[in-house]
């Protein structure tokens, strides 16, 4: 019976997401490192607050459906997993980003490489973004 019950888990994932790949996989790993170092802020700074961080549960549930309406998006649009993989990006950059205010509001002092490596994922990410619009725009007759 659990291995239905995993199976069918696991067909509802791929249906959703369309496929669990290394880049769906960091999503999840930033996503519970940043509720980790959130707790750990809150922790430290005592300002635990069970409405506070049911929000921010709430927040990371909603990544996943935009997630899943990029997958819906991209496959009307013919462009398969290149929107999907742009949100995601965008949204692993969010959750890094969060992770390390998280660390910066306790005092962890942030490497500038890191700081400037996410500056170039954010530029590269914007490429993506531009690539993606150029490539939709209506084609014009000569």
């Amino acid at each position: 019976m659990s291995k239905i019950i995993v199976a069918a888990i696991s067909s509802i994932i791929v249906f959703l997401f369309n496929d669990i790949d290394l880049r769906f996989k960091y999503l999840i790993t930033v996503i519970i490192l940043d509720i980790i170092t959130g707790l750990f802020k809150a922790f430290i700074k005592k300002e635990i607050n069970s409405s506070i961080s049911f929000k921010g549960i709430l927040k990371k549930f909603s990544y996943f459906i935009i997630l899943t309406i990029s997958v819906i998006i991209g496959n009307i649009l013919g462009i398969n997993n290149v929107l999907r993989n742009i949100v995601i990006y965008s949204l692993i950059l969010n959750e890094i980003i969060s992770i390390l205010e998280n660390f910066t509001a306790i005092g962890i002092k942030i490497p500038k490489a890191l700081m400037t490596s996410l500056t170039v994922f954010s530029s590269q990410i914007e490429e993506e973004s531009n690539l993606l619009e150029k490539e939709k725009e209506p084609k014009t007759r000569h």
